[in-house]
């Protein structure tokens, strides 16, 4: 058995308006006036409605059809080298010349990455490391020791910030190497 379709609450609100609409424009032409005249002399809140119901499920159709596409990012809090993901980490350093977050996320998960190639190399605990990497670093690379004290890091130039990134990779390369 099929069901009977009953016209939604929309239609039934457009058909009462258009109802409205109609018995409106009877009146003045009933006394003789034609349709524009009749038209004109309707309120702005009867006519409003019909350019805007008309155009507003072509628009609601076009909105969705052009609607960006959320981009899936990951967890900025997630470390991406505790799975072993360095092409997250890529990433990161990649997107660090764009902005003040990133960079300050850069910066914080090379410290990670320095603080336990320290805790290794000394076998120390990572505070005692840390310490111990900072003075170290401190007297070989101060330009490096800067960049992890976060000092002048957003008034860098994207290229002077990714020169930067290289050289302190570079600094911890041959520190993880002298172990």
């Amino acid at each position: 058995m099929k069901k009977k379709s009953s016209p939604g609450p929309v239609a039934l609100m457009v058909l009462t308006g258009l109802i409205v609409i109609l018995c409106a424009l009877a009146v003045p032409m009933r006394r003789g006036a034609t349709l524009w005249e009749a038209i004109a002399v309707l309120p702005q809140a009867v006519l409003w409605p019909i350019p805007i119901a008309l155009a507003l499920p072509a628009l609601v159709s076009l909105g969705l059809r052009v609607r960006p596409r959320r981009v899936h990012r990951p967890d900025p809090d997630r470390d991406p080298l505790s799975d072993g993901s360095l092409a997250a980490f890529a990433d990161l350093l990649r997107r660090a010349t764009d902005g003040r977050w990133a960079r300050s996320r850069a910066s914080s998960r090379l410290a990670h990455l320095a603080m336990h190639v320290a805790s290794v190399r000394h076998g120390t605990s990572e505070d005692v490391a840390w310490a111990l990497f900072q003075r170290e670093t401190a007297e070989r690379e101060p330009d490096v020791a800067r960049f992890f004290r976060r000092e002048g890091l957003f008034s860098l130039s994207g290229e002077e910030f990714a020169d930067l990134v290289e050289r302190t990779l570079t600094y911890l390369e041959h520190y993880e190497q002298e172990a």
